[in-house]
């Protein structure tokens, strides 16, 4: 009797979670709430001023995947193939300059590769290896290198400027271990800081997601855990600087339960990724297990279900800029820089088409440039980082 009576408290605490409306919160949030039933089209220049294409070159002996992180430096870009776990070096134009990454199990290897970042004025490489609770600092003139050691195994890492490096491990929430969420340290592994993220995140365990980006020459960090987008300031604290809210968001014990997820995936929405300028957000979101595509934009407060063509692509803001491929952003170089990394075969298949081919578009020497990379494109083409500069 006492089994089954805990049994019907169980189902009466979902049915609740599942009717009840959620209180809309104090204080300055974002209301995301129309935009997964507001679905639409939109086009690219709304949102942006221009586009291009850069085609990753290089040698035969080095096959990208289209899982790629891009960071964007002056004179080169640094691309992660989390898939291959390795690292390079391409110019902006993307021709292939040097491989970084050293994978192994020996001095100054990797065993998994969890970030990289470069200090462009220092000409210095960072490797993360969380599995050995490393940092492999690598001096790309010389090619000599240093071990940093760690005591965390973080997810992510990012270079504060100063000689100062970010260490972000939301993976471990309080109640789980005993280390803290945030670790500054220097370039020779002085810890310099640590923190916690706010209560609500003390669950976070590693089926949960999170991101670490620069906007306004600060720190953002957002993960799934939480709707509160935190910021890095000055002091190396961290605010809430923003609430994403939806009427039906996920509760947070679905979020970090494997069981609870399965049940409220069917009737909630969950936020798998947030990008940010200063006029909008761009959300990857599922909603009762059908995939959505939030634009937010800031300034008129509206939100929208942004779609292409199902089938031929089914998400992308309609290139009205190049009349090349549609976007929608896979990745976050600044707060004015989103990109967004394109399989040549899908390139050709969506941008030749009669469906996209209908769209007319504003700038003509662009779109001069997209023909050309599209009429040389080969099916064993590295993928092609497509970059769209924010209003």
């Amino acid at each position: 009797m006492k089994n089954y009576r805990h049994i019907i408290y169980a189902v009466l605490t979902i049915a609740c979670l599942s009717s009840c409306k959620r209180e809309k919160p104090k204080g300055k949030y974002s209301d995301i709430t129309d935009g997964k039933n507001n679905t639409t089209q939109v086009k690219l220049s709304e949102v942006a001023k221009s586009s291009e294409y850069v085609k990753l070159t290089a040698p035969d002996s080095i096959l990208l995947t289209d899982d790629l992180n891009v960071d964007f430096y002056d004179k080169f870009l640094l691309v992660w193939d989390r898939a291959t776990q390795r690292a390079f070096l391409f110019d902006r134009l993307g021709k292939y300059l040097k491989t970084i990454s050293r994978q192994g199990k020996g001095p100054g290897e990797y065993v998994y590769l969890s970030g990289v970042k470069v200090d462009q004025q220092k000409n210095l490489a960072f490797i993360l290896d969380a599995a050995q609770q490393k940092v492999i600092k690598i001096d790309l003139t010389t090619e000599s290198f240093q071990e940093i050691k760690i005591k965390i195994k973080p997810i992510d890492m990012y270079l504060l400027g100063d000689g100062r490096i970010l260490l972000f491990t939301p993976s471990s929430g309080r109640k789980l271990i005993l280390n803290s969420h945030i670790y500054i340290i220097d370039y020779n592994g002085k810890v310099l800081g640590e923190q916690n993220l706010p209560d609500v995140v003390d669950e976070q365990d590693y089926i949960s997601r999170a991101q670490v980006y620069s906007f306004h020459n600060k720190q953002h960090i957002w993960q799934t855990t939480t709707d509160d987008i935190f910021e890095l300031d000055a002091q190396d604290k961290l605010k809430t600087v923003d609430l994403l809210w939806d009427d039906k968001m996920m509760p947070y014990d679905g979020r970090n339960n494997k069981e609870l997820k399965k049940k409220y995936i069917k009737q909630y929405l969950l936020l798998r990724s947030v990008f940010e300028s200063d006029n909008y957000y761009m959300i990857n979101a599922i909603y009762k297990q059908t995939r959505r595509n939030l634009l937010y934009n800031k300034k008129t407060k509206k939100c929208m279900n942004v779609t292409f063509k199902d089938r031929l692509l089914d998400v992308g803001l309609i290139n009205d800029i190049d009349g090349g491929m549609p976007f929608w952003p896979t990745g976050q170089g600044s707060e004015t820089v989103f990109y967004s990394i394109v399989n040549p075969i899908k390139f050709q298949e969506v941008v030749s088409n009669s469906y996209t081919q209908a769209f007319p578009f504003k700038d003509a020497v662009s779109h001069k440039k997209m023909e050309l990379l599209l009429k040389g494109l080969k099916e064993d083409d590295n993928p092609i980082i497509q970059i769209v500069y924010m209003k």
